[in-house]
C-alpha cells in the first residue's frame, strides 16, 4: 500500500461558509432554493467552516440564518464543523473577546453533543501582535475554551516564535497553516503541527487587494493548479503528525472557495492522499 494512505490521518477539505447565492454555477445549480444550499454542499464536501454569529449574505431569499446546529440539520450526507469566532476577526477589546469566545463555547455544545464539530476556530487579523496584553487575551480565551478541541489563526508574523508555539503545543491547541500573499509581517507558508488536529485556510494571494485593504477583490481569487499542486506535500507532511487535518478556502466571493476545494480534492485523490 502506499505510504501516504497508511498514515491514518482524516483529511477533509471545504469551504468557509456555504450560503452564498452567486455560487450557483459553480456548486448549486441555478435556482436552487437557499435552504437547499447545505443539503447539496454536503454531497461534495465532508467538512465546513462555520461563521458564529452566522454571516448573513445578501441575495434573493436572505432570512435570519439557522443556528449552527440547525443549519447542519440540513445536510444529505453526513459533514463536520469548525466553528469560527468570526467577532475576533475585527480585533475586539479583551471584554468583547471573552464574551466572543463563551457565545462561541454555547453554540458549540449542541454540535459537540451530536458529534459533529470537528473544533472551534479563533482568527486573529494582523493587529493582533505578539504583546504582553494580546499573550493574556489568548490564554483567557484557551482556558475558556479548554474542554474543546481548539485551532488559532494568527495572522501576525511576530507569533512564529519558539515560546508561542510551545506554548500550543503544550496546550495541544492547534496552529493553523494559512496561504497568503508574499508581503512582510504576514506568516510564511509552514507545515508545523501542533496539535491532533492540523488546519490550512486558503485567503488568496492578490497582495495589492491585501494591501489595500480590499476585501472584495482579495476574497475572489482564484488559486490555479500549480498553486494548489504545491501544498500537497506539504499536506502529506502534516498528515504524518496529525490525526484529522482540515482544509478550507476563504476566498468566497464569486463562487472562487467551492472551485478551489474541488480542485484540490481532485489532486489530493490524484496523490492518493485521499
Amino acid at each position: 500500500m502506499d505510504p501516504r494512505l497508511e498514515s491514518g490521518c482524516d483529511l477533509r477539505i471545504g469551504t468557509s461558509g456555504y450560503d452564498y447565492p452567486d455560487w450557483e454555477g459553480e456548486l448549486y445549480r441555478r435556482g436552487l432554493g437557499r435552504s437547499e444550499y447545505l443539503g447539496a454542499y454536503s454531497e461534495a464536501f465532508d467538512t465546513l467552516e462555520l461563521d458564529y454569529p452566522p454571516r448573513i449574505a445578501a441575495g434573493p431569499g436572505s432570512a435570519t440564518p439557522p443556528s449552527p446546529a440547525e443549519a447542519i440539520a440540513r445536510a444529505r450526507r453526513p459533514i463536520d464543523v469548525t466553528l469560527r469566532a468570526a467577532a475576533l476577526a475585527g480585533a475586539p477589546a479583551p471584554a468583547a473577546m471573552l464574551a466572543a469566545v463563551r457565545e462561541l463555547a454555547r453554540a458549540a455544545g449542541p454540535l459537540a453533543e451530536a458529534g459533529t464539530l470537528c473544533a472551534l476556530l479563533l482568527p486573529f487579523p494582523f493587529s493582533f501582535r505578539y504583546g504582553d496584553d494580546e499573550r493574556r487575551a489568548l490564554d483567557r480565551a484557551l482556558r475558556e475554551l479548554a474542554s474543546f478541541p481548539v485551532a488559532v489563526e494568527l495572522l501576525n508574523a511576530e507569533w512564529l516564535n519558539a515560546r508561542a508555539i510551545d506554548g500550543l503545543k503544550a496546550r495541544r491547541v492547534c496552529l493553523c497553516a494559512v496561504d497568503l500573499p508574499r508581503i512582510d509581517g504576514l506568516p510564511p507558508v509552514s507545515d508545523l503541527v501542533t496539535s491532533e488536529l492540523a488546519c490550512v485556510r486558503f485567503h488568496g494571494r492578490d497582495g495589492e487587494a491585501w494591501l489595500a485593504g480590499d476585501r472584495g477583490s482579495r476574497a475572489g481569487y482564484r488559486y490555479s493548479r500549480d498553486e494548489l499542486g504545491s501544498w500537497l506535500p506539504r499536506l502529506e507532511a502534516m498528515s504524518v503528525e496529525a490525526r484529522k487535518l482540515r482544509v478550507y478556502f476563504a476566498n468566497r466571493r464569486g463562487g472562487a472557495a467551492p472551485a478551489g476545494a474541488k480542485l484540490l480534492v481532485s489532486l489530493a485523490r490524484s496523490f492518493r492522499l485521499l
